[in-house]
């Protein structure tokens, strides 16, 4: 049993997965607009990001960009991640059943279940997570409750050059309100949905803001929500297993002692606690479900809790020519979860159910500097920005099996690996925007980084062919360095239409690899000592701005080629990271909003993406030349129209309905031998939602999947078993909200 123990623990491991404004694309979101007249007057048309570490106007940008503001979140009764992706052009996810277990996905960038991620996640100015495929910081995604949120900012396309590695695909990013130093405000709000077969749901959330003498503010901000289960278990007759909470809060504290410095103190916790996962079983031969659509039997319950926190400060000095920015960031992501390892283990160990306890832990530190110039508006020929970045990571991996019956029971755990690792990395940036007359422009980048990393595994139990108390250790590190670019000429033809070009690079660092030894010989392991980097090249062009009264739009084609794509690759049941061929993505983002009749805004996005591999993987992989990338549908789409109209004095009602439709897709490579591919099913939704505001209160009704379709977000196929990720049924909920 020797070979079986030392190659299969940590495949598994892999394997199992643990596992009344618009509503719209924020390109039609102006923060000036008014919710009292359902109308955007011109000056207030500027809708501002710092996609660029500065603050720009949207359409200045020669990148593709949606916003996403506070009040739109509002208006679409947002409370979790798939309430508001739709609305975001090319933005896609895999999900293995529940919160904090989502992988990102941005124009087509992903090759399976990919421990890595392909797309950054910021919280304000700071990344969230770990860099590396060690941590499995891929699968487990921080997903912020969307309450209290200036902004959600999305940029598709590769961002290495002011981002870093990690965002090979683009960058999520979530922008908090900052305190106000003048005026006393706050909000509350609450909401209570019920599920159709399910339990329900419900959540209380509320803010503060307390200014101090004119020369600082505080903002606290505190939420908590249940989400009632909808799957039922049939083998242990349980209904709505997966239910879960999430609750945390924010604090944060601004000072702005004189006109040219601001400092920005910010504290933020979130947990979430789930019961189990949102999987049911399905028929691989028939693409059915075994029991019915939203049930599965599953003898281990796949619980799961993240605890995130995250600490700050941010200064700014303003010199007059440049503002000086110092960041500095301390975060903890912790996630212990339990996975039904039954289908890999159970018929060696003869048991009915084995669990597979898997507890990730990120530390991460950063700290970076820049100086950033004035903008051309206040009189700068060209505008600059140069940059340090650091981070130091320490991640741990440790996994443990147990059996819960059959006669392996006294020798729990069968089996235990501990891996932890540790990441740093030191970047410089710059990046330039040169001006040839008033409407031509180049932006140019480059970012310059190298990493070290170093990795230790350590196994024992005598599922691994050790005797009790001993435990086998041995340790691997690995140093690369990276260079990426961008270069992005714009024309903005008109004052409202910029017509731009954009070539950038992206990188993900390579890394140690777990050490499998080779039994023949024990001083060679059967697997590469380490990994290589994956990088690709983004080409794209579009057009953007606005039109009329207060219509925007947004235009985009782009083609992308990935090279050295890491990919978890199989020997002898063991998983490791390796480095597939190349993979090519190219497609057609388009969105648009308009407002026809005065109240009445209309708009929606639609999106082409053709992923597909360049070259056979290995044979275990399962890859081949053609093949589609997984979980990348070749068409999504979403339309929205919203009407507010006056019914008294200052009180004012809306009603809005939104259609989203994501096409087919793969899990995985159809030929693999370790997770065949099952085929997703395409999916159509509908939403309304009908609200009134009474000055400061508001009541909104809500009616989400209206259709009570099943979106299937995810499949694992492993060790003949087949699980599909489903989202949540119809429901109807309510919300009340009041500011002060």
């Amino acid at each position: 049993m020797t070979r079986f123990a030392n190659s299969c623990l940590y495949g598994a491991a892999s394997l199992i997965a643990l596992s009344v404004t618009s509503p719209v694309v924020a390109q039609s979101v102006s923060p000036g607009e008014s919710a009292s007249d359902g109308q955007i007057a011109p000056e207030d048309r500027v809708i501002v990001v710092t996609a660029q570490k500065r603050e720009q106007d949207l359409t200045e940008v020669p990148s593709s960009i949606t916003v996403l503001d506070g009040e739109a979140l509002e208006n679409i009764g947002a409370v979790n991640f798939e309430d508001y992706a739709k609305y975001i052009p090319g933005l896609g996810s895999s999900s293995q059943g529940g919160p904090g277990q989502r992988q990102l996905i941005l124009r087509g960038v992903n090759a399976g279940d990919d421990p890595a991620s392909t797309v950054g996640v910021y919280v304000d100015e700071a990344p969230v997570g770990s860099s590396t495929s060690l941590a499995t910081g891929g699968r487990l995604g921080f997903e912020l409750v969307p309450f209290d949120i200036e902004r959600i900012e999305v940029l598709r396309g590769p961002q290495g050059t002011i981002y870093g590695a990690s965002t090979l695909g683009g960058l999520l990013k979530y922008v908090t309100r900052a305190p106000d130093v003048d005026a006393f405000e706050g909000r509350v709000e609450a909401d209570i949905f019920a599920v159709d077969g399910g339990d329900l749901n419900y959540g209380v959330k509320g803010a503060v803001n307390v200014p101090i003498a004119g020369v600082a503010g505080l903002r606290f901000t505190g939420f908590y929500a249940e989400d009632g289960g909808f799957v039922d278990n049939v083998f242990t007759g349980r209904d709505n297993i997966n239910s879960n909470q999430r609750y945390g809060g924010r604090a944060q504290l601004l000072i702005e002692p004189g006109p040219n410095i601001s400092l920005r103190a910010a504290a933020l916790y979130q947990r979430t606690e789930q019961d189990d996962s949102a999987l049911v079983r399905y028929d691989f031969a028939t693409g059915n479900p075994v029991y019915g659509e939203l049930e599965n039997d599953r003898t281990v319950a796949a619980e799961l809790t993240q605890d995130f926190q995250q600490y700050s400060l941010t200064a700014d000095f303003d010199f007059g020519f440049a503002t000086l920015t110092s960041v500095s960031a301390y975060s903890e992501l912790e996630t212990p979860a339990i996975g039904d390892a039954t289908a890999s283990f159970g018929a060696p160990f003869g048991s009915t159910a084995v669990a597979l306890l898997r507890e990730a832990e990120t530390e991460k530190f950063v700290q970076e500097l820049r100086l950033t110039s004035a903008s051309r508006d206040e009189g700068m020929p060209l505008e600059w920005q140069v940059g340090l970045f650091y981070t130091e990571e320490d991640s741990r991996n440790d996994q443990v099996l147990t059996v819960r019956d059959g006669p392996f029971v006294p020798l729990n755990p069968t089996a235990v690996v501990e891996l932890p690792t540790s990441y740093e990395e030191f970047a410089v940036f710059a990046n330039t925007t040169l001006f040839f007359g008033e409407r031509v422009s180049l932006n140019l980048g480059l970012r310059i980084a190298e990493n070290e990393q170093f990795f230790s595994q350590s196994t024992s139990g005598p599922a691994v062919g050790l005797p009790p108390g001993v435990v086998s250790t041995v340790t691997n590190e690995s140093n690369d360095d990276s260079a990426t670019y961008v270069v992005a000429p714009s024309w903005q033809i008109t004052e409202d239409v910029t017509l731009y070009a954009r070539a950038a690079s992206g990188y993900r660092p390579g890394g140690p690899n777990a050490i499998l030894p080779n039994p023949a010989n024990p001083g060679e392991s059967l697997v590469p000592l380490t990994f290589d980097p994956d990088t690709l090249w983004n080409y794209e062009a579009g057009i953007k701005g606005n039109f009329g009264r207060s219509g925007t739009f947004g235009v985009a084609a782009f083609r992308i080629d990935w090279d050295d794509i890491q990919i978890i690759q199989i020997v002898n049941g063991a998983t490791f990271r390796g480095n597939g061929e190349s993979a090519r993505s190219e497609g057609v983002e388009a969105e648009v909003a308009f407002e026809p009749l005065d109240g009445l805004t209309l708009g929606g996005n639609v999106v082409y993406t053709n992923a597909v591999l360049t070259d056979d993987t290995s044979l275990v992989v399962g890859g081949q030349d053609g093949d589609r990338l997984p979980l990348v549908p070749k068409w999504t789409a979403t339309s929205f129209a919203d009407y507010t109209f006056p019914l008294s004095g200052d009180v004012f009602g809306n009603v809005g309905a939104t259609i989203s439709y994501a096409g087919d897709r793969e899990s995985g490579f159809p030929a693999s031998l370790a997770n065949p591919s099952f085929t997703l099913d395409d999916y159509l939704t509908v939403d309304l939602r009908a609200s009134v505001n009474f000055g400061a209160l508001r009541v909104a009704a809500f009616a989400k999947n209206l259709t009570n379709e099943i979106p299937q977000l995810g499949a694992t196929n492993v060790g003949g078993r087949l699980d599909v990720a489903v989202g949540r049924p119809r429901s109807f909920g309510l919300l009340v909200g009041a500011d002060f």
